[in-house]
């Protein structure tokens, strides 16, 4: 039988599209079947986004692919992806350097999400400082919580060693929500410029934080003892002028009496 042109056209037309359907439906179906599903969200404070990371553990129960990112609607800040076999952990840094002081989300895809699951979440926090002298000043941190959490506190010097660790565990105990620790040359701290870690976990539980070098206040103002004056330490009075009695003079080591003098000079 012969096909007539108009005819053999429109049959060729028919079978071209219908194999182009066919062709996206399975196109389709790939995608579907690939498509990441959701294994956690998560709502993170940043307020000091150029010196903030988020480090994510994944444990993975079976072999996938992982996708970690850093995100606010249709932005995404920072990503990663990472492949997982069954007993298996990874852990992934993500940078905030680009997101905006505030709040962002933290998202956790995979290929199979019931093969996934986050073993923990840590707000890293790093500042430098410079401590001109030890002996005289101290490295103070503040950090506020929002929710439970812990804080490990890491001292670098600047070659990168470590000067001091120490760990602050917020439970709710605290109605302003901040814990506070100061360090001096005692705990290790040394002039120069120093690096100071502050990894809080969950990082859900990260507020703020902040991270200063002071004085240390052990001045003697009035009273106390004054060293060192001809081998023995004199009571400094807690007045500066008793008329017809005794006077502290600047620094408070030379004491007159006004009294005895008085008497001698009669003699």
């Amino acid at each position: 039988m012969k096909l007539n042109s108009k005819n053999g056209t429109t049959l060729r037309y028919g079978i071209g599209l219908g194999t182009l359907t066919l062709a996206l439906v399975l196109v389709g179906a790939i995608i579907a079947g690939a498509a990441a599903g959701a294994v956690a969200t998560d709502t993170i404070a940043v307020d000091d986004p150029g010196n903030q990371s988020v480090d994510v553990t994944l444990d993975f129960s079976a072999a996938t692919n992982a996708t970690v990112a850093l995100e606010s609607g249709e932005t995404t800040y920072d990503s990663t992806t990472v492949s997982g076999s069954a007993g298996g952990t990874q852990t992934v840094t993500l940078s905030a350097a680009t997101a905006p002081q505030g709040n962002v989300t933290l998202n956790v895809t995979a290929t199979n999400e019931t093969a996934v699951s986050v073993n923990q979440t840590t707000l890293v926090t790093e500042r430098t400082v410079s401590v001109a002298n030890a002996t005289t000043e101290t490295v103070d941190v503040d950090v506020a919580y929002q929710a439970n959490g812990t804080t490990d506190v890491t001292v670098l010097d600047d070659a990168g060693t470590t000067l001091l660790t120490d760990s602050m565990t917020y439970d709710g105990s605290d109605d302003d929500g901040v814990l506070s620790r100061s360090f001096n040359d005692s705990d290790g701290i040394q002039s120069g410029n120093l690096t100071v870690t502050l990894a809080t976990s969950p990082a859900t539980a990260h507020d703020s934080v902040a991270v200063d070098v002071s004085p240390v206040n052990d001045a003697q103002t009035g009273g106390g003892w004054v060293p060192d004056v001809g081998g023995i330490s004199i009571p400094a009075p807690s007045v500066d002028l008793v008329p017809g009695g005794t006077a502290t003079l600047a620094g408070g080591a030379i004491v007159l009496v006004l009294i005895g003098a008085a008497i001698l000079g009669r003699n």
